[in-house]
Formats: C-alpha cells, sequence, structure tokens
C-alpha cells in the first residue's frame, strides 16, 4: 500500500488565502463529545521563506486575525480547526522553533454566554433541536462577528427535555444534554465541513472488518478493574436541604450485585430539579461501572495496514486477544490521536475504547 500524501494548510477565513507549511512534527486527538485539538511544531527559518514570499511576516500569517488551520490527507480534511496559541523558543545554534496549537470549531463556544439578562427556555423539546437552537441563536447575537459559519447538519431526533438557560456558558450546556452526562442523550460533532450534527442514541457505525490483533496493533496493554472502579448502586443528590432533598436511587440488578456485594456512590447534581434527569444520571453511571471493567488500552497503529480512514469516532471496531480471554470483542472508539514526526512518512495512531 503506498503512504498517504498530508498537507498542512494556514487560511485566513476573511481573505480565502492559504499558505501551504511543512512542519517539523504535528498531532490532533479527537475525542467524542468534544473538540479536536492539536499540536503543531515548525522551523522559524523555514517559515519566513514562506512569509517573506507572499509579502507578509510568520507573525502576522499565524496571529493577524482569526486563522484556520486543517490537515489534509490525500486531499481530505482530517483536522479542521483555528490557531488558539503562537509560541517561538530560541534553539541551540541560533535557530527558533514555533509551537502553534489549535482547535475544531466546537471550543469557540467556550466563549459565548447565552440567556443573557432573559432567561432563554425550552419546553418539552428536542435534546439536539435544544443545541442547534442554541448555536444557530449565538451566531446571529452579534451578526456578522458572531457568526462562526457553522451550519446546521444532521439532527437526529432524540428525547424531549426540559431546559432553562439564564448567563450560561453555551459549550458547557450542549455537552449537558449529551451521552457525556446524560443517559439516553445523544453524541454530537462539528464535523470537517463545519456542519453540526447530532447523534442518536450514539455516533457510529460497526466495522467488523477493521480488527485489531497482535498482526495489527504495534503497541496494546490489557487491564481488568474490579471493585475499584464498580459501582452497582448509585444515589443521585438534586435540589433541596436535609430531609427535603431531592433524590433518585438507581440500582443495577442482581446478577450484578451478587458476585461482588452491593457498592454503592453518590452523585451531587443539586442545580438539578427534574427527576428523569437525576435517573438519567444515575443509569449512565451505572452502565459504565456496573460490571467490572475491561480495558485494551494504550492501543497504537500505523496508518498503513488499519489506515486512519477505515474507521471513525463513534464506529464499533474489533478487539482479538485470545489468551487473554478476548476473542472477537466489539469496542467503541471513544478517543484516536493521530501523530506525524519528520522525516516520517507514515502517521501513528493510537486509540482509546470504550
Amino acid at each position: 500500500m503506498a503512504n498517504a500524501v498530508y498537507e498542512v494548510i494556514i487560511k485566513d477565513p476573511s481573505t480565502d488565502d492559504i499558505w501551504e507549511l511543512i512542519p517539523r512534527s504535528y498531532n490532533f486527538t479527537e475525542t467524542l463529545n468534544k473538540e479536536p485539538k492539536a499540536t503543531f511544531t515548525f522551523s522559524f527559518e523555514e517559515i519566513k521563506k514562506t512569509a517573506d514570499t507572499n509579502d507578509t511576516t510568520v507573525v502576522n500569517m499565524f496571529t493577524a486575525a482569526l486563522r484556520e488551520i486543517y490537515i489534509s490527507r490525500n486531499g481530505t480534511k482530517i483536522f479542521y480547526g483555528v490557531i488558539t496559541d503562537f509560541d517561538v523558543d530560541p534553539e541551540a545554534g541560533g535557530s527558533r522553533k514555533v509551537t502553534v496549537k489549535a482547535m475544531g470549531f466546537f471550543g469557540l463556544f467556550k466563549k459565548r454566554i447565552i440567556g443573557i439578562g432573559v432567561e432563554e427556555y425550552y419546553s418539552t423539546t428536542d435534546a439536539g433541536d435544544i443545541a442547534w437552537d442554541l448555536i444557530d441563536n449565538s451566531q446571529l447575537d452579534d451578526y456578522p462577528y458572531s457568526d462562526w459559519g457553522i451550519t446546521e447538519g444532521s439532527i437526529t431526533a432524540s428525547k424531549n427535555r426540559d431546559r432553562g438557560y439564564l448567563f450560561d456558558n453555551l459549550y458547557d450546556s450542549i455537552i449537558k444534554l449529551s451521552n457525556d452526562n446524560l443517559a439516553d442523550g445523544f453524541d454530537f460533532d462539528i464535523d470537517n465541513t463545519k456542519q453540526f450534527n447530532v447523534y442518536y442514541p450514539t455516533k457510529g457505525t460497526s466495522r467488523p472488518n477493521v480488527v485489531f490483533d497482535d498482526r495489527t496493533m504495534n503497541k496494546w496493554a490489557y487491564s481488568k478493574q474490579l471493585i475499584s472502579g464498580m459501582v452497582n448502586q448509585v444515589h443521585v443528590l438534586g435540589e433541596g436541604f436535609n430531609d427535603d432533598i431531592l433524590y433518585e436511587t438507581r440500582t443495577a440488578g442482581t446478577s450484578y450485585r451478587t458476585p461482588f456485594g452491593t457498592l454503592e456512590e453518590k452523585l451531587d447534581a443539586r442545580n438539578v430539579s427534574v427527576a428523569t434527569t437525576l435517573q438519567d444520571k444515575g443509569d449512565k453511571r451505572l452502565a459504565l461501572a456496573k460490571d467490572p471493567v475491561i480495558t485494551v488500552k494504550n492501543v497504537e497503529h500505523f496508518d498503513d495496514g488499519i489506515a486512519f480512514t477505515d474507521y471513525n469516532l463513534g464506529d464499533t471496531v474489533v478487539i482479538n486477544l485470545p489468551e487473554l480471554a478476548v476473542n472477537s470483542v466489539s469496542k467503541r472508539v471513544r478517543e484516536r490521536t493521530f501523530t506525524m514526526k519528520t522525516p516520517d512518512s507514515i502517521g501513528l495512531c493510537k486509540i482509546v475504547l470504550e
């Protein structure tokens, strides 16, 4: 299999000017229901040649205004975001190193507040529709300055929720509607076409032909967490005080309590007044911890036998380590990191499995 061709591009979205740069190294990490994050290192002297050719400066190329940056693999974007930090450090011999950090577009909503002065309230409204409406309203609130260019993608119908927002952070508010916070939530992303998508019940598809085993993995480790990480009864505390506190107790079935006994935990959700939301939070915790958790971690592979594009974040892949009783077990990809270092010509991929 021929090695993939990778490119790193800086873009000025106000003019559509682009600069192709050759980094010393770069990596990015994608995580479900979060923005991807990337780090690039460059030679200042090499970038200066490009800047001089384009009648600009290194600092202006990266920092004069909002700058987009993307990585393409064989012409298709695999990371797309905005530059957040720019650093220059001297090195031995008089050269200088440039370090650039970037994040995906969802991270921009950390800088947005919703319900300013007047509560934005939603009654029995689909959770995904709430999330998109919050984004859409935020982009219109101070138009054109507030418009990040995020458009509505595919919003799969999920669960109706009651929500009110008053001086709340938009980024946090969307995460609180997701599977990261609630059972029966949703997964979401802003993809590399800048579309906001909601996936219900989860993001991803089954990839039975993507098999990680001793042949295809460059590195891996096995772990089985027992009582130290297990919970089979959860008490979720909501609004109120003393004997008047609102709470919900969620208990796993007897088949989960018999082998190891009752294992309890308390969760605080003191700003929650809706019983079903407390139940969903407790059910989410039980789903993650009622069984001993077998983890195959530190999984690495090169971007060749199993290609970076053979699977996506949220997809279900196969792990096969028969000697550890992991016999073609299906696991979902929760996070993945792509790393490239000059003069390598092939990317190294590391994945985190649920």
